[in-house]
């Protein structure tokens, strides 16, 4: 640029540092405010998330608590404020049985009371096949509106009462959801090579005799199961559709291929609850 130029620097009031400038700045003092931006933002997720739990359990079990009570058993733990608190349990450096015996009174009566509650309110282990770094022990339901396969794309948004739900990153709630950034997670995929996830499938296709055999049977080469099947006819177009038991998103690209070369198929799409609502 030619000196004596004049130029002007456009800035966004919500611009964000991206994990990618590490590479890119060269000062230690740079790379360390980056640093410190990230670890502040996964403090308040993990606070937030804590908070959820905390509420989530004292829930399962009928306990109703004050913020000076819950204050007071922080102290004793050693954290002089909610939030450290709270991200302590969503870091997972709190567990939720040792917290709850600190909520609740240690009488002799409801010793074993107490041990039943924990006992029974341990999270299960989740078998969304979904995992949220640097944290265990989170409740994780897959959005039934979109139904992410592993493949896919996917945030997590932390709900109430249902800790982390996850959506895919083209799903029209998510869309909408977003507009609360704080409850945007970062999570990934974890899956067990057996595990299997629901997919809905739409076919459409000129009807004729043996048009549902010859669909089947290429579903059925996949090995799959196939969990429910509606087809209707209407005018000599047939449309029908599908829910299957697929491993990943790969598996049902492959699924659709082959059922689309079946002759006289015209169309074979994923579904989401919303294209179900509005074929209703």
């Amino acid at each position: 640029m030619p000196y004596g130029c004049t130029i002007e620097i456009i800035t966004s009031a919500k611009g964000k540092p991206s994990a990618e400038w590490l590479t890119a700045v060269k000062t230690p003092k740079a790379r360390t405010h980056i640093k410190r931006y990230f670890q502040e933002v996964r403090f308040e997720e993990c606070q937030k998330l804590g908070e959820e739990i905390l509420h989530r359990e004292t829930q399962r079990i009928n306990l109703k608590l004050k913020n000076e009570e819950i204050q007071t058993v922080a102290n004793q733990l050693g954290f002089g404020d909610l939030g450290s608190f709270h991200a302590a349990i969503g870091y997972g450096q709190l567990k939720m049985s040792h917290v709850l015996r600190k909520l609740v009174p240690q009488q002799p009566s409801s010793a074993n009371w107490l041990t039943k509650i924990i006992r029974k309110s341990k999270p299960k282990q989740s078998d969304t096949g979904v995992k949220v770094t640097g944290l265990d022990h989170v409740m994780i339901s897959l959005g039934r509106c979109c139904t992410p396969l592993p493949g896919d794309r996917i945030r997590g948004y932390l709900t109430k009462g249902k800790g982390i739900v996850v959506h895919r990153m083209n799903c029209k709630n998510l869309a909408e959801l977003s507009k609360e950034p704080d409850k945007i997670v970062d999570v990934s995929w974890d899956v067990d090579p057996e595990a299997v996830f629901n997919a809905r499938l739409q076919i459409v296709a000129n009807d004729r005799k043996g048009m549902l055999h010859d669909v089947t049977t290429k579903i059925s080469s996949f090995d799959v199961n196939i969990l429910s099947l509606q087809m209707q006819a209407n005018d000599g177009t047939a449309v029908g559709s599908l829910v299957l038991s697929v491993k990943s998103l790969s598996q049902l690209s492959q699924i659709i291929s082959k059922v689309t070369s079946v002759k006289d198929v015209i169309r074979v799409h994923r579904l989401d609850d919303t294209d179900v609502e509005n074929a209703q």
